[in-house]
């Protein structure tokens, strides 16, 4: 990593428009990164990140389909609000898409999974929480569906996918409703 900025890059902030989610809300939970893939690289990086549990990056390059990781891949956690009550998302983007679809902040801890595939490492970190109830805003896909599974046989949950049934996550639904 070369640097980590609060997000006011206007062309990572036109991205975050472009998806049709809120950019003060985007503005208060993620960052802007420069980076480059190998420290030998001549070439400079750049896109909007989430810092993780293992003080990795998350890390959205807005040139490229996929999500990177600089670093260890894990979780983020944001503590906030009631301690036994966790809202539970597979990307950073879908909390950002809560939160401009309620147009307001939620009083609710928050668990980041960037990939279902750390649903372990979020269910032994919960445990040890010891939550109340979890609200499941993962998305509506095979790997979603697994992993939704996992967390309602370990803790009491609400599964909000109903709020976006016939997409495959919250922030494809609000960019539907936008193009329409």
């Amino acid at each position: 990593m070369q640097s980590l900025k609060s997000l006011q890059n206007t062309t990572l902030l036109k991205y975050i428009e472009q998806r049709r989610l809120n950019p003060k809300f985007a503005k208060m939970y993620l960052k802007e990164i420069y980076y480059k893939i190998d420290a030998n690289q001549p070439k400079n990086y750049f896109g909007i990140c989430l810092e993780n549990e293992s003080k990795g990056f998350e890390v959205k390059n807005i040139y490229s389909e996929k999500y990177y990781c600089l670093g260890k891949k894990d979780i983020s956690v944001i503590e906030q609000g009631k301690p036994k009550e966790w809202l539970i998302f597979e990307g950073m983007f879908d909390f950002i898409a809560l939160l401009t679809h309620l147009n307001r902040l939620i009083n609710g801890n928050v668990l980041i999974l960037h990939s279902v595939t750390n649903t372990e490492k979020a269910l032994k970190y919960l445990k040890n929480m010891k939550p109340e109830t979890l609200y499941l805003f993962l998305d509506n896909d095979v790997a979603g569906n697994e992993a939704t599974g996992k967390f309602m046989q370990a803790f009491i949950c609400k599964d909000f996918r109903k709020l976006y049934n016939g997409f495959k996550d919250l922030n494809e639904m609000i960019l539907s409703r936008c193009n329409t």
